[in-house]
């Protein structure tokens, strides 16, 4: 039989959204508030270890040739509006008694007792969906499903079994597919419009600065490989929208899945958004949301997140469907006073509405740790092995620091005292173990002696005060009067606290509601931190350390590298680009933050500033050493150079110190002088506010008149992400090269690097110091027409180790007296004047 083609009319093809079983699942069968039961305690990678441990569990029961684990399902579901793609990995596949059984698996942390009866019904739905998808390659009429949850401390398994039906299981997919499909067409609604107009928007500008292009290359080569880049791009180069801009065309062509832009600092996220606004103008249509602190975010911080009292908690997932729709209609950006004000109107709290709706966003701008923090990394996404983000990280200098602080842990012994009078008689045996703890304590902390912080001793290897309280230890030990270190986790410690963990958890449990709980829940949250990091990281890159802070005794795991759980995150799943404009040098930055990077080199870049070179000076002054034993006989000629360049111009300077201490003796100094009615001072102050930073940089906003000296110490507030354009900045003097303060970590990280790379001094000490050195050269030139100079003072600037760390665009001079420095600036200013 012959059909006629225009007598046939084919139904148009729905559009299509990939979605997660898990995804599908929590959107539409969660129910009820956050207050749910201890399970969404246990994180991501605590889950996965503990179902590793139950796969050995069935293949010891069972046999290896019985079960499947991560077993890959997907399939489709034709609703009215759309074509659902269905896809994920159940955890379980076995074979048992002749029966197939498929298991979700679910761990949990706490009593049992908190759990379901019958188990969770959202858990439920995921396991049925995957049943579903299983069945549609099997000629099964039934299966069984399983639902397992299992204990994280104990290793207790709860276990749950239904059978049902092929069309039991195939109604329930198509009405859960029914129910999401109207959330869906809003979704692929967006995506149409972000994929059309990506496509066609124009960037922002007229035309493109230097190295713009080659930057935009390389982020496209490298997502397309799934590789790594890493870019020096100076200040001007344009680095985040040449960055945004060839993510958004990824984006329109599903290369990725979405954008995460991180950065460290507020001042950079307004970047950010203003890159994406500027891109909406041009047509762009994007869903974005920048995210914010938990408790910088909280409508209820008197409860201190106590899910089970707070009214933004308690229906959160009823009163969920409304937000997110009211989110979605916003479309463009989304500020956090956006989700804030959405959030209390529909009474769900604002963080955890941020994190669904991100779920929506294309373009996700927030801090590292959404990332990489392992107390806060964003499960959803990063657990997910079907999606692939580009990760784009800014002013990735910062990140080895804070990297290391998000792997290390601390236990403050301050908690047990804070703890003990809440529980007086009613948890005789938390009271018990507090006592042991507080024992460990006194015996650790006679071995470090209360000398004053300033009389830093030598590290001596071969000894430490922890034998006294972890006889067992074999490790590499060191101390100094103030500080025990060892090569090995303090066992006896994870004991002691490990029976706190269970013991607070069951007592948190009992007395939720009592307003004191929260010292037991500081109390169990830093003991159950510091027990994870000495279970799932701790390693060849750790050290355990003890040390006084503000009369307590503290103990730390102090992570010295972090490369190899930063790499963990991304390797061959997510493309990252690590860019700033003092990535420098390049191998310093990839030793730290690619554990791959010599086995698998990553891609590198370093693009010239785009500025004239002519409008930036920069001066050597070699004759002083800023050593600390030379401090007192050079610091009089340093503060008259100072003053000798500050005098050559009107204008605003910005002098950086080596330390407090210091710059509270260049102000003594300064008192002395016999006419400085000339200039203006102003000083920075230790632990000063986001107010008290403000007032200072508001004196720059004044010039002209008068010439205005700025004293800050280097590395500190006003080192980085402030932008001082024009006349509002005229020159920076910086004294020193930057090394961090002599301390016995300090040491033990230039032993640690020295043993793996072969450069202990330049990775603890050269490196970070001179970054510091160039972030606060870079305060002077920020546009096209700034102008201005960089005094360096200090011997060790003559040295070839040094001058090899130069920016390329740097062209020193090196000055050999007061008047060639004074006749030199006078030539620079006479140049460019106005």
């Amino acid at each position: 039989m012959t059909l006629d083609s225009d007598s046939v009319h084919l139904p148009p093809a729905l559009p299509v959204l990939p979605v997660a079983v898990r995804t599908l699942a929590e959107a539409v069968h969660r129910q009820g508030g956050l207050g749910g039961p201890s399970y969404a305690s246990v994180s991501g990678a605590e889950g996965t270890r503990l179902h590793q441990k139950l796969v050995r569990h069935y293949i010891e029961r069972l046999g290896k040739d019985a079960v499947t684990a991560e077993y890959r399902l997907s399939g489709e579901a034709a609703c009215q509006t759309v074509l659902l793609q269905v896809s994920g990995r159940c955890d379980l596949v076995v074979q048992e008694g002749g029966e197939t059984i498929l298991i979700e698996a679910k761990s949990f942390a706490g009593s049992a007792r908190f759990l379901p009866e019958q188990g969770d019904s959202v858990h439920w739905a995921q396991a049925m969906l995957y049943a579903h998808l299983f069945l549609l390659g099997s000629g099964q009429p039934e299966i069984t499903v399983g639902l397992c949850y299992i204990s994280q401390e104990t290793f207790e398994l709860i276990e749950h079994r239904r059978i049902k039906s092929r069309q039991n299981l195939h109604d329930f997919f198509l009405q859960t597919a029914e129910r999401f499909a109207s959330l869906a067409s809003q979704i692929l609604s967006g995506h149409k419009l972000r994929d059309e107009s990506a496509k066609t928007c124009p960037f922002p500008f007229p035309a493109l600065r230097p190295g713009q292009k080659r930057l935009m290359q390389e982020v496209i080569g490298i997502t397309r490989q799934k590789g790594v880049l890493f870019a020096q791009a100076p200040t001007g180069t344009g680095k985040t929208l040449s960055v945004l801009f060839p993510a958004i065309r990824l984006l329109s062509h599903h290369q990725i899945d979405r954008v995460f832009y991180l950065t460290a600092m507020t001042s950079t996220r307004k970047v950010a958004e203003q890159a994406l606004q500027d891109l909406r103008a041009q047509g762009l249509f994007l869903r974005s949301l920048t995210l914010r602190a938990k408790e910088k975010s909280c409508l209820a911080p008197e409860l201190f997140c106590n899910v089970r009292l707070c009214p933004f908690a308690i229906a959160y997932y009823k009163n969920l469907p409304a937000a997110l729709a009211d989110l979605l209609k916003t479309g463009g950006h989304c500020h956090p006073e956006q989700i804030r004000s959405i959030a209390q109107t529909h009474q769900v709290c604002p963080f955890e509405l941020s994190l669904d709706y991100a779920l929506y966003c294309d373009v996700i701008i927030g801090d590292y740790n959404y990332v990489f923090d392992p107390r806060i990394q964003l499960d959803r996404f990063f657990n997910n092995s079907d999606q692939t983000h580009l990760v784009l990280v800014d002013e990735a200098h910062n990140l080895p620091d804070r990297s290391r602080g998000m792997y290390s842990a601390d236990f403050d012994f301050s908690l047990i005292q804070e703890a003990l009078p809440v529980i007086k008689d009613q948890h005789p045996y938390l009271a018990q173990a507090l006592m042991r703890l507080d024992q460990y304590r006194e015996r650790l902390a006679a071995q470090i002696l209360p000398v004053p912080s300033d009389a830093q001793s030598p590290v001596v290897t071969g000894q430490s005060g922890f034998a006294a309280v972890e006889p067992d230890q074999t490790g590499r030990l060191m101390q100094s009067d103030q500080f025990l270190a060892m090569t090995q986790k303090p066992v006896h410690l994870l004991k002691l606290l490990g029976r706190i963990i269970f013991l607070c958890r069951q007592y948190l449990e009992d007395h939720a509601d009592d307003p004191d709980a929260k010292k037991i829940l500081d109390l169990f949250l830093a003991a159950h931190f510091f027990n994870k990091v000495a279970e799932l990281f701790y390693g060849p890159a750790y050290i355990t350390t003890a040390f006084q802070e503000e009369k307590a005794t503290k103990v730390r795991l102090m992570c010295l590298d972090a490369s190899t759980f930063l790499t963990d995150v991304y390797r061959d799943r997510h493309p990252v680009v690590f860019f700033s404009a003092t990535l420098n040098p390049l191998d310093y930055y990839i030793g730290l933050l690619d554990s791959d990077g010599s086995s698998s080199p990553p891609e590198k870049l370093s693009l010239t500033s785009p500025f004239p070179p002519e409008n930036f000076l920069v001066l050597l002054e070699t004759r002083f050493s800023t050593r600390f034993q030379d401090r007192t006989a050079t610091i009089v000629p340093i503060v008259e150079e100072i003053l000798a360049a500050a005098r050559t111009r009107i204008g605003n300077y910005l002098v950086f110190l080596p330390s407090y201490a210091y710059l509270a003796k260049v102000r003594q100094i300064l008192r002395m002088q016999k006419d400085r009615s000339d200039l203006d001072f102003i000083v920075q102050v230790p632990g000063m506010d986001e107010k008290q930073k403000q007032a200072f940089l508001n004196r720059f906003e004044r010039y002209g008149s008068k010439t205005l000296v700025g004293l800050a110490v280097l590395g500190s507030l006003f080192n980085e992400g402030i932008d001082l354009t024009g006349e509002r900045l005229s020159g920076v003097v910086i004294v020193g090269v930057g090394l961090p303060q002599l301390s016995p970590e300090r040491e033990i990280m230039s032993q640690y690097f020295a043993s793996r790379l072969g450069r202990g001094f330049e990775y603890a000490y050269q490196f970070p110091g001179f970054n510091k050195v160039q972030q606060a050269a870079g305060r002077v030139i920020r546009s096209e027409s700034d102008t201005g100079f960089v005094l360096l003072i200090d011997d060790r600037y003559q040295k070839p180790e040094y001058r090899a760390l130069f920016p390329r665009d740097w062209q020193p001079a090196e000055i050999t007296d007061q008047e060639t420095m004074v006749r030199m600036l006078s030539e620079f200013w006479s140049d460019h004047r106005s």
